[in-house]
């Protein structure tokens, strides 16, 4: 057989146009695989609760002593569910005391919802409120949504004297 005759061209087309279809099949199955993915990411990232802190402030005259409050808001789009807040006390830079969220109860959140937390700050503590001393707030929440996915937000929050808390590090994931 030779390549001018009819059935064995027909056949070589044939060959070579199933082998373009399968490499042309396989390339649109892999877009449309990679465009389902990105979908679904934006349709999560868009109904999902999206926690943040909202304020941190020094409250004064609570009790006897100063007190750190702590401004946590739901500004996603659905409830948060298993709020834990963790909070870290670092006057001078080191962590004097720290607070595991996951020791109180957890919270739920609905969106535009917030909570306030407030621990009272300890004489030592007080004394670096002032505008010359490093005194620091670290926060981290750890949050769920409709499904058990976990995400978690924080942020390190330095005092500045009269114009309250800044904050200097944040991550969301």
């Amino acid at each position: 057989m030779h390549w001018s005759e009819p059935l064995v061209f027909l056949t070589a087309v044939l060959t070579v146009s199933t082998i373009v279809y399968v490499i042309v099949t396989g390339l649109i199955w892999r877009a449309t695989r990679e465009n389902a993915r990105a979908t679904r990411e934006i349709i999560e990232s868009s109904h999902r609760p999206y926690l943040g802190i909202a304020n941190v402030r020094i409250l004064h005259g609570h009790h006897q002593h100063s007190a750190l409050e702590i401004v946590v808001q739901n500004v996603g789009s659905v409830p948060s569910c298993g709020v834990e807040v963790d909070v870290k006390i670092a006057p001078d830079g080191k962590v004097s005391r720290a607070f595991d969220g996951s020791t109180r109860p957890p919270l739920v959140l609905i969106p535009g919802q917030s909570f306030s937390l407030t621990h009272d700050l300890t004489q030592d503590e007080d004394k670096y409120l002032q505008p010359l001393k490093k005194f620091e707030a670290r926060v981290k929440i750890r949050y769920c949504g409709g499904t058990d996915k976990q995400y978690a937000t924080s942020g390190t929050y330095a005092y500045k004297g009269i114009d309250g808390f800044v904050m200097i590090t944040g991550q969301m994931n």
